[in-house]
């Protein structure tokens, strides 16, 4: 057993002596029972957690799949001279699952390595809620395998579960090794990542969690190995905010930096460092590893903040009939929510590596298979959009803009070093998406078809950088209100908590925007408000918006949202609005394409709570009901904004 006051800095793995498997220059771990040595260094650990969760993460050895001493001892097909930073597919992964409801994980057990099954509806694809870790396992040169500081790693783990609203294992996890490089021929990198599985239409936690464990040999990150790497110092992005998720290893932490990587290395250089996002002076860290600084004989580490800590260096198309496309869904329509209903048909279209998108098509909705190195599931490189399909008196179906969802997605995809699907690809996909599945449009005034463009990086990748295919994809589900009561929200106005960063990726809607304010929600919830309202993160005395809608304040005659600096998704009349103002407002609403135009009946900020008008007479409620009008054909549309399907 290990005390807290009692870090191993390493622990050995060796083949006991009367192994029949014996002692190999390539020694499979999965195949040969092992024990485990501890080397103890008397270091204390970096977070008051339990030593039951640690020695749970770090865990003994599984027995092995029964396979021959031959197969065992088979060497493999590989080059170690000229291992790189690419994932390579090894034999085996390690799964173990937490069901919704439990609270806990069931034994986990090991998977001949290959892809899993995803709920397109998953959190985790949907909102980034996923977390990563990054360790490796070493060859002595007497065969014997090393690890270093595993408990560090399941610390760290804990820690980022409890800011992302995750459950973290509890039961003993550890992968074995497959094909270990021979000494100074590189290393083993084991890949731990904890997923929020379940299907959430909605903005809220998880309720099942898959963790799981891959590995693949590899060598130096950078491509000149040790050699002295060039940085460049970007104060135009910034990685993280004080009051945000830069502390943990959540995937959404690193699709966001993809762009100033990728435009630093078309310049020369190795890798970015940032430097920090209240002050812009301070530096904080590179990509994906920390920066030390020497002079002379001492050093010092980087300005170290709450977004900078605990970080290390990581390694055909279907159709339907006549008859099929008027018959209606079995669905009790007056108690819709705005929860998973799962449809027909979805529609996929991939992209490789030239860049451009396959023609798309209808495929029956169900699971999707990603790698476990997909980069979505390791970096959150993910965007995903909302619109609706409205279902008119004379039943015919209407879309509202949808080519704005598809320009945001190119801003999107430009910002996160993405390929995107064309105006016309986005547009044609949702009009497909929503005749497909037609059955399941609510009846006017009975509520709307969600429709969720989700454009994912599915190319296996292991060090940080852009995806090497991708998949877009458009499900659907009918929906209801978005908060669960009818009323006027009552919200929280969050000062512990930041949404996102100035230069940073809020402005856009990649999906590692959403998981981290999960935590700030929940609680906000547990004590009686509906959502919360976020300041901004340099000040902390502007307004920015809810957890996933904007924010208006009336006051005479006047509207106002906060203005779009990049941290926010752009509203429509723009400046900085004081939190202040708050306390002197007529009225305030959100609006979104899942919240519509909602009624805000309170604000509670710094313990005093302002109420405000709402109902009939309010400016909200006759924008409500003329947006409402204009998207289910009531109101005729000067504008041109709605696209009659049939």
């Amino acid at each position: 057993m290990m005390s807290a006051a009692a870090s191993p800095q390493h622990l050995s793995i060796t083949s006991p002596p009367n192994s029949p498997c014996g002692s190999t220059n390539h020694l499979r771990l999965l195949n040969c029972p092992s024990s485990i040595k501890m080397k103890n260094a008397g270091q204390s650990f970096l977070a008051p957690l339990s030593v039951g969760y640690t020695e749970s993460f770090i865990g003994k050895l599984k027995a092995a799949p029964a396979h021959t001493c031959s197969e065992a001892t088979e060497i493999p097909v590989t080059s170690w001279d000229n291992l790189g930073f690419d994932p390579l597919p090894t034999d085996y992964m390690y799964v173990m699952k937490c069901p919704s409801g439990s609270g806990s994980f069931s034994d986990g057990k090991l998977l001949p390595f290959g892809n899993i099954e995803f709920n397109p509806f998953s959190s985790v694809l949907n909102y980034g809620q996923g977390i990563i870790e990054g360790l490796k396992a070493h060859k002595k040169s007497d065969d014997s395998i090393l690890l270093f500081r595993p408990e560090q790693n399941a610390l760290r783990m804990a820690v980022g579960a409890d800011r992302l609203c995750m459950v973290a294992p509890t039961v003993e996890q550890f992968v074995e090794a497959v094909k270990i490089p021979p000494p100074d021929k590189g290393f083993l990198h084991i890949r731990p990542l904890l997923l929020g599985t379940s299907p959430q239409l909605s903005l809220t936690p998880s309720s099942e969690f898959i963790f799981l464990i891959y590995v693949t040999p590899v060598r130096n990150y950078f491509e000149g190995g040790l050699e002295p790497i060039d940085l460049v110092v970007d104060d135009k992005t910034h990685r993280a905010v004080p009051g945000g998720v830069g502390h943990v290893k959540a995937i959404g932490n690193y699709a966001g930096i993809l762009r100033a990587q990728a435009t630093a290395k078309e310049n020369g250089f190795s890798d970015v460092l940032y430097v920090d996002s209240v002050h812009n002076r301070y530096l904080e860290e590179v990509s994906t590893a920390n920066i030390f600084v020497v002079k002379s004989s001492s050093y010092s580490h980087s300005y170290t903040s709450r977004a900078a800590s605990f970080v290390e260096e990581i390694s055909d198309p279907l159709s339907s009939s006549g008859d099929e496309d008027d018959c209606v869904a079995d669905v009790d329509w007056d108690n819709l929510g705005f929860g998973l209903v799962t449809t027909d048909y979805m529609y996929v279209m991939k992209c490789r590596e030239d860049g451009n998108f396959t023609k798309g098509e209808l495929n029956p909705y169900g699971n999707i298979e990603l790698s476990p190195s997909a980069g979505v599931l390791n970096y959150g490189q993910g965007l995903f959009e909302g619109t609706k399909a409205f279902r008119k008196e004379d039943g015919g179906l209407l879309l509202f803009r949808p080519d704005q969802n598809a320009m945001r997605m190119v801003m999107g995809a430009e910002r996160m070093c993405m390929p995107c699907p064309s105006i016309d690809q986005f547009v044609d996909s949702v009009k497909q998406t929503a005749l497909a599945n037609k059955r399941w449009v609510p009846p006017p005034g009975k509520g709307t078809l969600y429709i969720r463009p989700l454009l994912l990086g599915t190319g296996p990748v292991l060090g940080l950088a852009p995806a090497p295919e991708y998949t877009f994809l458009v499900y659907a589900s009918p929906v209801g209100n978005y908060f669960k009561t009818a009323g006027a929200l009552n919200l929280y106005v969050e000062e512990e908590y930041d949404r996102s960063a100035r230069l940073g990726t809020g402005g856009v809607k990649t999906i590692s925007n959403y998981a981290p304010v999960l935590k700030a929600m929940s609680r906000a919830k547990s004590r009686g408000f509906s959502d919360v309202l976020y300041l901004d993160s340099v000040e902390k005395k502007n307004l920015e918006e809810v957890s996933s809608c904007n924010i208006f304040i009336v006051k005479g005659n006047v509207i106002s949202t906060p203005a779009a600096r990049g941290t926010i998704l752009a509203g429509v009349e723009e400046r900085v609005v004081p939190v202040d103002e708050l306390l002197s407002a007529d009225e305030v609403f959100c609006t979104g394409t899942a919240v519509v135009v909602a009624p805000v009946g309170s604000v509670t900020y710094q313990d005093r709570r302002v109420q405000y008008k709402t109902g009939v007479q309010s400016v909200t409620w006759e924008l409500y009901s003329t947006l409402v009008g204009i998207q289910r054909g009531v109101i005729e549309d000067k504008k041109g904004w709605t696209v009659e399907i049939n």
